[in-house]
């Protein structure tokens, strides 16, 4: 070595997984449930997903061969949304190159499409996943959202 790769290596080494953590947004204290499926293979991954998924809305996430997240997204149903990742559609796309490094599947429930919104934008931010969502262009507006209410 050049006498400071360890510390090179250390500086740029992306922080390991290990859960979503706190929901800022809900009344609850406790950390959302996470389900986690795991495979080396494709066919795990679906299998495992098939099993355990539900088709309510949530925020998931991917991680790669080293436990690193690479990819946070949401849904208002987590099986449809999941499963469509292993669409013979999407292979040569976006998605499928995602799938090609993702090693395990996480996610967790949200009480409403809105809630998933949230979280989702929450978990981008602290965690600063390697495969963005958002377009480059599209990261950087700003972004402001406005609720009215009227009492009668």
């Amino acid at each position: 070595t050049d006498g400071r790769g360890s510390d090179v290596r250390r500086f740029w080494a992306a922080e390991r997984f290990t859960g979503f953590g706190r929901d800022p947004f809900s009344p609850s204290r406790r950390a959302p449930k996470l389900t986690t499926v795991s495979g080396n293979r494709k066919a795990d991954l679906k299998a495992a997903l098939r099993a355990n998924c539900a088709k309510v809305p949530g925020v998931y996430g991917m991680l790669d061969a080293t436990g690193r997240l690479i990819y946070v997204g949401k849904s208002k149903s987590l099986r449809t949304r999941l499963l469509s990742y292993f669409s013979p559609k999407v292979a040569r796309d976006k998605p499928g190159a995602i799938l090609r490094e993702t090693r395990s599947l996480i996610w967790e429930r949200q009480p409403s499409e809105f809630a998933a919104l949230l979280r989702e934008l929450y978990l981008i931010r602290t965690w600063r996943p390697r495969l963005p969502v958002l377009a480059p262009a599209a990261a950087r507006q700003r972004r402001r959202l406005e609720l009215a209410v009227e009492f009668d």
